[in-house]
């Protein structure tokens, strides 16, 4: 029987949730129409990744609420800073924003594209701090399991159908994700 080879320790991000990762991680979540925003600095072999749920927290004062694409990048970038890495020594990407609801039913002006909002937030603040999106896979009507390792910066995305997504969410909320 073979060794197997050494695994970095994994994290499950929830909604909500970041990871800064200063050591070897492996980290999965998964996607519907929240985003994944996700850094890597080659040079460090290190990174992060957000998983936020809505745009923006319209300008509350909500310091460190990463459930929100504007709080959650600019966390990110502050933590990157000072840590003492630029920029431009960082590789963004991003992913999600899928609209998973029935685009045809629930149709109209008034219909709020959460997803749509999301992939436009994340766009536009990584722009503000002159971060370049290097790979995204957004939008669609699927969901998406993501794992992310951090020390290479490699990212493995799954696409999922909504009742994939369900189920992983359910087993997410009671505690039990795919590995255990």
């Amino acid at each position: 029987m073979r060794p197997r080879p050494p695994y970095p320790p994994g994290v499950y991000l929830k909604p909500g949730e970041l990871h800064i990762a200063k050591r070897p991680a492996l980290i999965e979540t998964v996607l519907g129409s929240c985003v994944a925003v996700l850094f890597y600095c080659p040079s460090r072999r290190c990174g992060a990744l957000c998983h936020a749920m809505l745009p923006s927290g319209h300008g509350a004062d909500n310091g460190d609420d990463h459930k929100y694409v504007d709080a959650a990048i600019n966390y990110m970038v502050q933590i990157m800073r000072q840590n003492g890495m630029v920029e431009n020594s960082v590789v963004a990407k991003l992913f999600g924003g899928s609209d998973m609801f029935d685009a045809a039913r629930d149709s109209g002006p008034a219909r709020f594209a959460v997803g749509a909002e999301n992939i436009k937030m994340a766009r536009a603040v990584l722009q503000q701090h002159r971060i370049i999106i290097k790979n995204s896979d957004v939008g669609g009507c699927y969901g998406r399991k993501l794992l992310y390792f951090s020390e290479t910066g490699q990212v493995f995305v799954k696409m999922l159908n909504r009742k994939a997504v369900d189920e992983d969410l359910i087993l997410l909320q009671t505690g039990i994700n795919n590995n255990g």
